[in-house]
């Protein structure tokens, strides 16, 4: 073998590597129309063949998850910090709910979120991550994932 094969291989297997890391750091927000459209899936899952009105799901999506936005921000060196804020009756006021701190952890595309809020013991949330989203375990059964955008990359 070359010295210049030995070196394009070397670069194969390095740049192969590379294209397995994901980039996770940075911060996400609700994406409440991929929420929308798990719902509607779940909901379709669930009434087993009976038609679903149109805008039930949107309906729904805005029942649960339609006054609440949530900001998760994966930080250097497995820090995180989450935000939830409430849009109250009053046009475009907002009333922040909870800012909690916490821990992340990744092993390839599967992410574990640890945190506490105030007064509760820690809790951990699955997810699955790309460069651009994360998809975490629903908190309760019969809802969908939580699905997150990512709005800012880390720095």
């Amino acid at each position: 073998m070359t010295i210049v094969a030995a070196l394009a291989a070397s670069l194969a297997v390095a740049t192969l590597g590379l294209a397995n890391t994901v980039d996770v750091e940075g911060t996400y927000e609700l994406d409440k129309v991929e929420m929308t459209r798990a719902m509607a899936a779940q909901m379709n899952r669930q009434a087993k063949g009976v038609p679903m009105p149109p805008g039930l799901a949107v309906l729904a999506m805005m029942r649960s998850y339609g006054q609440l936005e949530w900001t998760i921000e994966l930080e250097a060196y497995g820090q995180l910090k989450m935000t939830l804020t409430t849009l109250s009756s009053e046009a475009d006021e907002r009333r922040q709910i909870e800012v909690t701190d916490g821990t992340w952890t990744s092993n390839g595309e599967s992410i574990r979120l640890t945190y506490r809020w105030a007064g509760s013991d820690a809790k951990t949330i699955n997810c699955s991550g790309s460069s651009l989203r994360l998809t975490c375990d629903p908190l309760a059964k019969a809802e969908p994932p939580l699905i997150f955008k990512k709005v800012i990359a880390s720095r």
